[in-house]
């Protein structure tokens, strides 16, 4: 079941995430030389509007955590062929919720430093990309899907250059939880849930169905609900003519 995210201001953590404001004293264990080469390789765009010798580089947080990226792959012997098809999918546009769309590193650095969760950026063997929470890398690795890769976690890329307002992920509470119960208990911290049903197998005792029924806000979204059809039953209460209660009830039949 998906349950509703705190709400994020795209628009505004892009602006703040590509304002180029930081020098070379920002970025650590890389040298001007080594961006150069990186930049003749297309690892790097120099945006200077006039590139001449002695005049200064300016980065954004997204280039500084780009850089971190390329260094630590760099680090690990990963081939810059690999890397610059790990900058093609990093730099892939997403859409947001806002329905606008952002590069793929910008919208899930959003996610780490609003959501505060763990993404890990997967390189397999086969020159895949994957960006992954990482509920989602276990699972994949459970069940095979991702053998032999190279993992980056973006929380550190993000933690080792924006310091000043990084916070770490705390995921101790989780430790010995089953994906399915990980979820449940997520969807239990989601006020908006009104109503939470959990089914557990009766021979094993796993959780196999997750039932919430959440209030709606707004009337607006009544349309875009009834258009994506994104409930199992839709209640719509009105007093004197007036809607006053929207709920919905979302079902989800847990597999491993």
């Amino acid at each position: 079941m998906e349950s509703k995210q705190q709400k994020i201001d795209y628009d505004t953590f892009s602006l703040l995430l590509n304002e180029r404001h930081f020098g070379m004293k920002r970025i650590k264990g890389v040298s001007r030389r080594t961006l150069t080469h990186w930049r003749k390789l297309d690892h790097l765009i120099d945006h200077r509007e006039h590139i001449i010798s002695g005049k200064p580089n300016f980065f954004s947080p997204i280039d500084l955590v780009w850089i971190s990226i390329i260094a630590d792959l760099r680090e690990m012997s990963i081939e810059h062929s690999k890397i610059k098809g790990a900058k093609l999918g990093l730099f892939t546009p997403i859409k947001a919720s806002n329905s606008k769309e952002y590069p793929a590193i910008e919208y899930y650095t959003m996610e780490v430093l609003q959501m505060n969760v763990a993404i890990y950026i997967i390189l397999t063997s086969t020159n895949e990309l994957h960006i992954l929470n990482d509920l989602v890398y276990v699972d994949k690795l459970r069940s095979g899907e991702i053998e032999n890769h190279t993992a980056i976690s973006l929380n550190k890329q993000i933690k080792d250059t924006l310091t000043d307002i990084y916070k770490t992920p705390n995921f101790s509470e989780y430790n010995g939880l089953t994906t399915e119960e990980i979820q449940a208990i997520e969807i239990i911290r989601n006020k908006t849930f009104k109503y939470i049903n959990i089914t557990k197998e009766n021979e094993k005792g796993e959780i196999i169905r997750l039932e919430g029924t959440e209030q709606i806000l707004e009337e607006s979204k009544i349309t875009d609900l009834l258009k994506k059809g994104a409930y199992q039953n839709l209640e719509i209460k009105q007093h004197n003519g007036k809607v006053v209660c929207i709920n919905r009830t979302i079902r989800k039949k847990l597999t491993k």
